[in-house]
């Protein structure tokens, strides 16, 4: 009776030892194994819709076309309506202001100058994960857009008017032919400059980087009166097929066979640069 109670009291430690190691190689087990990455709710992605935010950064342009009938044996093509529109176009988009005179005409006549507001900022869109959040964001996204499109539906209004009436001033002179005696670019020069160098308050600070005068001529002055130094730090482009530098050869000018490779020199900077 008493080896009985014995070998089962035996048996029973054996299987409470047994089950108590089983049971600490497992607390062991899940200790040590590595723990699962907690899921993370990714951020609100931010997704701008099909109209992005413009960086552009408004543009001064100083044209001058020489009226002088030196540009006849100079291979000079003189400027035209379209001319005028295709930087017309570029501040459109980056806004700025173009002003346009001649080479040859009386250096108190003013410039005719085309001030283009910088065109209203379209609204960005943002899609959040979290429905409930999305849809308060679509619908003020929706106002954005109303407010958006009335701005910009006057901006277009306003701005028409004003190209309007630059190019019906224009055409005169645009017209006129290239038989005047003197050749006076130091008098452009300095025109030129005048409209650069004005207060900062009529355009941003930023604008002083995104200057350029361009002479569309064979840059030969007939006058007595040597260039002046460019101190707006504009760039200065002078256009003409025979490759002569004349009296702006101090400025170091960029060169430009025609007016078309001037323009898109112009454009892929002033456009190319923020895309």
């Amino acid at each position: 009776m008493g080896d009985s109670i014995h070998k089962l009291f035996a048996k029973s430690l054996v299987a409470f030892l047994i089950v108590s190691l089983l049971i600490g190689c497992a607390l062991l087990s899940s200790g040590c194994a590595t723990p699962a990455a907690p899921v993370q709710t990714p951020p609100d992605s931010h997704i701008e819709g099909t109209l992005n935010k413009s960086s552009h950064t408004p543009a001064l342009y100083a044209v001058f076309d020489d009226k002088s009938g030196s540009v006849n044996s100079a291979r000079i093509t003189p400027i035209q309506e379209q001319d005028l529109m295709t930087l017309i176009d570029i501040l459109r988009q980056t806004g700025g202001e173009l002003a346009f005179g001649l080479i040859g005409e009386s250096s108190d006549r003013p410039l005719l100058r085309l001030r283009i507001p910088v065109p209203p900022t379209p609204p960005v869109k943002h899609d959040a994960q979290n429905p409930f959040k999305r849809a308060e964001q679509d619908s003020a996204f929706q106002d954005e857009m109303n407010d958006y499109n009335s701005r910009r539906e006057q901006w277009e209004k306003d701005v028409k008017g004003r190209i309007n009436a630059f190019m019906e001033a224009a055409r005169p002179r645009l017209q006129q032919p290239a038989r005047e005696k003197a050749t006076d670019i130091t008098s452009a020069l300095l025109r030129a400059e005048l409209f650069l160098n004005e207060p900062n308050e009529a355009w941003p600070a930023e604008t002083a980087n995104h200057k350029f005068i361009i002479l569309n001529s064979d840059g030969i002055a007939t006058t007595n009166r040597k260039p002046i130094e460019i101190r707006s730090g504009a760039r200065l482009l002078l256009v003409n097929g025979s490759g002569s530098l004349g009296t702006t050869g101090a400025l170091h000018p960029l060169q430009f066979e025609s007016k078309q490779a001037a323009f898109d020199f112009i454009a892929a900077t002033e456009l190319g640069r923020n895309r």
